[in-house]
Formats: C-alpha cells, structure tokens, sequence
C-alpha cells in the first residue's frame, strides 16, 4: 500500500508539472540531438502541429530556410562555449505562415542525457507594430518635408502673382493680358495646391467646397493651348 501511495503521488506530480508546463505562456520545447524530444502545448500550437507530429522531427525542418544556417552556427558556438542566451529566430508554421519568436537556450537533464531545454515567445506582433509605427514615422517625415517644401513654393508663387499683377496694370494690349491673365490663374491654382498640402501636413481640417469642372477643364485647355 505504501508503494502504492508513493507512486500516486508521484503521478499527481507529473499531472501537476504536465499541465503548469502545457499552461505556460512560453513555448517549451527539448532538443536531442536536435530532435524534439518534448514539446509543451504552447510550442504546438505556435507551429500549428500536435505533439505527435512534432516528437522525433529535426527542429531545423520547422525553421525559415534563411535563418537555418544561423540557428546552427548560433548552437554551435553556444556548445563549444558553454554560454547560452537569447537568440530571435523565424519558424514557419502548418500553414506556411512565417513567425518571428525569441528563445531562451539552457542546459538540462532529461531522461539520463545533457539535453536542450528551449523557451519560446511569440514576437511577430511586436515586430508588425515596431514596422507600423516606423512606417508612420517615415511618413510623418515626409508630410513634415512636403510641408517645408509646399511652404516655400507658396512663397515663390506669391512672389509672381504679386509681379504678375503690377505688370498687368503697365500692358494695354489685349493678346498679352490674355497671357498674363493665364499666369496669374495658374499661379493662384499652384498656390491653393500649395496651400492644401500644407492643411495635409499639418493635420487641419479639410475645406470642402464647390466648383464648376467645365471651368477648370476650360482653364486646363487654355493651359496647355498656350
């Protein structure tokens, strides 16, 4: 009876430290040879495999064929010096998804034999929101650049309808007011654009208003024609 006591209790142990294992948040898994020798239910459901399908395989068929090379050097190196760390590696999952994760390398003993012990966290959403935030970065750079620019040409195009207008005054005939007059329309047109980047880029609030597309289809031609 006593045994039997022992050996329930040793099994409601491994229940326990089975199922704190399979709960954790971290992905665990053990190498031998690298073979998976173990593997908890959060490295299962990262690669998207049961446990079956995962025990006795070479860890390196579930890695991104360009960090293959990579991951081999790194054990390599980690074995000679005996100095595990942190290392980021892409797997590739059942469904040819490729996912990023950090894992933490270690020694342990596991069935009699200096095994790998590695933990896993998922970092691909970390690393989708750092490249979205620097991609709203290079962007806000940019409205911040086009901004400067537009500011500018605004002030240039000012420049020339302001010209443009006292050479208006000075002219009599009309062929060269007709011509001053489409300076002066185009200019005021590169001044609004000037003037709605700058809204843009400043983050203000559009100004919605109406306008007659044949007059600026006229406008347009007239453009073009001289």
């Amino acid at each position: 009876l006593y045994n039997l006591y022992e050996i329930k209790e040793i099994n409601d142990s491994l229940s326990k430290y089975t199922q704190l294992l399979n709960n954790s948040f971290l992905g665990i898994f053990i190498l031998i040879d690298r073979k998976i020798g173990f593997t908890n239910n959060t490295f299962c459901n990262f690669l998207g495999y049961n446990s079956e399908s995962l025990i006795g395989r070479d860890i390196t068929d579930f890695i991104y064929h360009e960090d293959r090379n990579k991951y081999v050097m790194e054990i390599t190196d980690m074995l000679l010096n005996d100095s595990f760390g942190v290392n980021k590696i892409r797997f590739i999952t059942s469904e040819q998804k490729i996912l990023t994760a950090e894992i933490r390398f270690g020694f342990i003993n596991w069935e009699g034999r200096k095994t790998i012990s590695c933990s896993l966290m998922d970092i691909s959403e970390k690393i989708e929101l750092t490249e979205q935030i620097l991609e709203l970065q290079k962007m806000e750079s940019i409205g911040l650049m086009a901004s400067s620019i537009s500011h500018d040409f605004k002030n240039v195009l000012s420049g020339i309808i302001g010209a443009t207008e006292l050479l208006k005054l000075r002219i009599d005939d009309n062929e060269n007011i007709h011509l001053i007059d489409t300076i002066l329309k185009s200019s005021n047109r590169g001044k609004k654009l000037a003037e709605q980047i700058l809204k843009y880029s400043r983050h203000n609030g559009a100004e919605i208003t109406l306008f007659d597309v044949n007059k600026s289809v006229i406008e347009i031609t007239e453009l073009i024609q001289n």
